[in-house]
């Protein structure tokens, strides 16, 4: 696929990326980081701020390091609400919810921390794969394995190559927290 038209990954919009993973046009995968737009979007989403709160308490009772994950998911019952919520950003044309979010829909926030003083360095990363089963996943039952192993698997097999194909994408940053 032709990449020499494609926006850098510090530029990309969510509205591009999913117009790039649905054309089939584009790299089939992207890398994002600090200051990259969309890690930025990223970064402002409430349950990232969550899982923040939950490294600074772990920080606070004394631990040095900490390894974990955090998953955001729309699945079961919970999901729904999660997923509406989300779906409704595309109603505003992003100026609710977080369009970044809207794109990736469930993913597993891992951490790397550790603690100097009275400050924690994080590495965060995220890793999101785009295919047309996730895009066309009903709320609940899309994510049951019976769905995504009958149903979900076909849609894929259509859409092994070109335009709806799979896409992926890897967010890596860090950022340092302070100790109250």
């Amino acid at each position: 696929m032709s990449t020499e038209n494609s926006p850098s990954n510090k530029e990309i919009t969510p509205w591009q990326l999913g117009v790039e993973w649905l054309s089939g046009k584009g790299p089939r995968h992207r890398d994002f980081t600090n200051g990259d737009l969309m890690t930025e979007m990223l970064r402002k989403h409430s349950h990232v701020q969550k899982t923040r709160d939950i490294i600074l308490s772990k920080m606070a009772l004394g631990q040095r390091s900490l390894v974990g994950s955090n998953s955001y998911k729309l699945g079961g019952i919970k999901g729904v609400g999660l997923y509406l919520k989300d779906y409704s950003t595309l109603l505003t044309g992003g100026l609710t919810g977080n369009l970044a979010v809207t794109y990736l829909r469930s993913y597993n926030l891992e951490y790397i921390a550790a603690a100097y003083n009275n400050t924690v360095v994080v590495l965060f990363s995220v890793e999101n794969s785009s295919t047309m089963q996730s895009a066309s996943r009903p709320p609940i039952l899309g994510y049951l394995p019976i769905w995504q192993q009958t149903a979900g698997k076909r849609i894929n097999e259509k859409f092994k190559t070109g335009w709806g194909s799979k896409t992926t994408q890897s967010f890596n940053w860090t950022e340092t927290l302070y100790i109250k």
